[in-house]
């Protein structure tokens, strides 16, 4: 009996399909192990969001810790959830299930130094001060770039585990359960049929874990054998489909992730099903974040979301603008026809750096009009002068003459500087590629400066840190971008004012510095500084007398960039500024 055909044949097939579903069975339960404790950690996070939006108003003007620790326990007073509120420097400001006055610091806690890092953390394990397992998920509160703190909400992990206990019992009666009926049917149907039957059942398997080309060969006898023939034309019409579906698939994903405007398919049910890579950068979230969601949780407009139930219900296309304080969005809407769970797609267009570039546009062609305007009427006024009669007084016709002359110098420089930017945008000037000593450039600008700045009464200082080491560039170029700072603060500092070049090595960059105590910059002003032309206010240079053609910081900049640098410019209006360049220095050995 043990050693017959038909109860190996019998046995072989029970083994393979106990195997099968117990491999089944563990992918099953690693499956929804994994769900189940995504979803909690899903839960979690739609919790902390909400804790996070009722306590980051609190952060923003910096309540006090009873606030705190009140909207905590009111917030878990209900269920079994610990809501945490975290200061930005671990302390707890309030806390569901514990007192935050005796709470030790949680900057150090896993889920936090996470969100610390990437926004959002999570972690499973027992707590120390209310003594249980829990699963916790932290999110970082902020404003712009800075950090106000944390909220963290955990739960119990003990209901977690029974589940999963459950779940686990039952997979293995299932398993068992299934190879005592396949015992019995193996028996039943061994012998000659069995044979290609385990054949076929092999071939059906490979095919549903991906491996398409599966054929049963050679072909069985019988009505098995019509069986096989139909099951191999269905792997091939199955493989062709599949590919061509795949291959249309990627064309139009890469398709729409190539386009510069966000897009967006949204279900029957208002939530997200499709983001590309724009969506993600103008969300600043990932696509594992985005689909899922609401629309509405990206996009909290009432009037994009009106705009979206009309475009699905009326199937017409809408168009809205959306402002927001520092961007503007076109949105448009529009219903999918027969794209199954898709039902609108909505396209974002940013039009905030149109604006910002359109704006660049008339602020650069003004200011030209204006800087070219000036000199030209000062020396038409000069030349009627002259024709009036000033030329028959030779001491004032050489005073005329004199203030044509600047006003032409004026041109020329404005001219030359124009030129210099348009190389150095272009990337053809040929920079003279030589280790510098920037000791000896700013000494020389300082140099150069210095009867200036006695004139106006102002105290010119250097300070050069000895380990400076050298750069790699032009040292005339360089030396001219330096002039170009030191005059400019000399040109905004009043008579007893401080201007002061510093220089030091700073990981691995020249950092020089350009220091003053003048009218500083207004803080509208600051982004727009390095443009060609812009004046930060055009009516206080040129009432004292010092105005200059609005080119010297784009020069700097553009001169410091094409030498792998950069610029920057700290101001606080009324205190002074301090403008930066670093520059990458040469290694040790040269």
């Amino acid at each position: 009996m043990l050693q017959s055909l038909r109860f190996r044949t019998a046995a072989a097939y029970v083994l393979l399909i106990v195997a099968a579903f117990a491999a089944l069975g563990l992918f099953l339960l690693q499956k929804v192990e994994t769900d189940f404790r995504d979803n909690i950690e899903r839960d979690l996070g739609a919790q902390a969001l909400m804790v996070e939006s009722l306590a980051r108003p609190l952060m923003e003007r910096g309540a006090g810790q009873q606030d705190f620790d009140r909207l905590a326990k009111e917030l878990g007073a209900d269920g079994d959830t610990r809501i945490t509120i975290i200061g930005r420097d671990g302390t707890v400001l309030g806390d569901s299930q514990a007192d935050p006055a005796t709470t030790e610091n949680h900057l150090s806690r896993p889920e936090v130094q996470e969100a610390l890092r990437a926004g959002r953390g999570a972690d499973d394990r027992r707590s120390a001060t209310v003594g249980k397992a829990l699963t916790y998920v932290a999110l970082r509160v902020s404003n712009g770039d800075e950090v106000l703190g944390f909220v963290r909400v955990a739960r119990p992990s003990a209901a977690v585990n029974a589940s999963l206990s459950d779940i686990t019992r039952s997979v293995l009666i299932a398993v068992v359960v299934t190879g005592l009926a396949a015992g019995v049917l193996g028996l039943l149907i061994s012998g000659t049929v069995l044979g290609p039957l385990g054949r076929l059942t092999r071939a059906a398997r490979a095919m549903a874990e991906g491996r398409l080309e599966e054929r049963i060969a050679p072909r069985p006898s019988g009505e098995v054998g019509e069986l096989a023939d139909a099951f191999n034309q269905m792997g091939e019409d199955l493989q062709g489909l599949i590919a061509a579906a795949s291959q249309e698939r990627n064309r139009l994903q890469a398709a729409l992730n190539s386009s510069s405007d966000a897009v967006i398919a949204v279900d029957a049910e208002g939530r997200i099903a499709f983001a590309n890579v724009a969506a993600e950068r103008l969300f600043m979230r990932s696509q594992e974040e985005l689909v899922g969601n609401p629309f509405a949780w990206v996009m909290p407009s009432e009037k994009v979301l009106e705009g979206l139930r009309r475009s699905r219900e009326d199937g017409r296309r809408s168009v809205l603008l959306v402002e927001r304080p520092s961007q503007g969005l076109q949105v448009t809407a529009a219903p999918i026809i027969g794209g199954g769970e898709w039902a609108s797609l909505v396209v974002i267009n940013d039009l905030t750096e149109v604006r910002r570039t359109e704006q660049i546009r008339r602020d650069f062609i003004a200011n030209v009009s204006h800087e070219l305007r000036t000199p030209l009427a000062s020396i038409k006024a000069v030349i009627e002068t002259l024709e009036d009669g000033a030329l028959q007084d030779p001491e004032a016709a050489r005073e005329f003459l004199s203030r044509a002359d600047e006003e032409v110098d004026r041109l020329v420089q404005m001219v030359e500087e124009l030129l210099e930017l348009s190389r150095l945008e272009s990337g053809q000037v040929p920079l003279a590629r030589k280790p510098v000593e920037m000791r000896e450039v700013l000494q020389r600008a300082v140099d150069r400066l210095s009867t200036q700045a006695e004139k106006q009464g102002i105290r010119l200082t250097l300070d050069v840190r000895p380990d400076l080491s050298p750069v790699l560039g032009d040292a005339e170029r360089l030396e001219r971008a330096v002039i170009n700072l030191i005059h400019n603060a000399l040109k905004f500092t009043p008579a007893g004012g401080d201007v002061t070049v510093s220089a030091a090595l700073t990981d691995g960059s020249v950092t020089v510095r350009v220091t003053d105590t003048g009218v500083g910059i207004a803080p509208e002003d600051l982004p727009r500084i390095f443009e060609r032309f812009y004046k930060a206010d055009r009516a206080r240079a040129q009432g004292s007398g010092r105005s200059g053609t609005g080119l010297g910081l784009a020069v700097v900049k553009h001169t410091v960039e094409a030498h792998g640098g950069t610029v920057s410019v700290k101001s606080r209006h009324g205190e002074g500024s301090t403008f930066e360049i670093s520059l990458p220095a040469l290694p040790a050995n040269g």
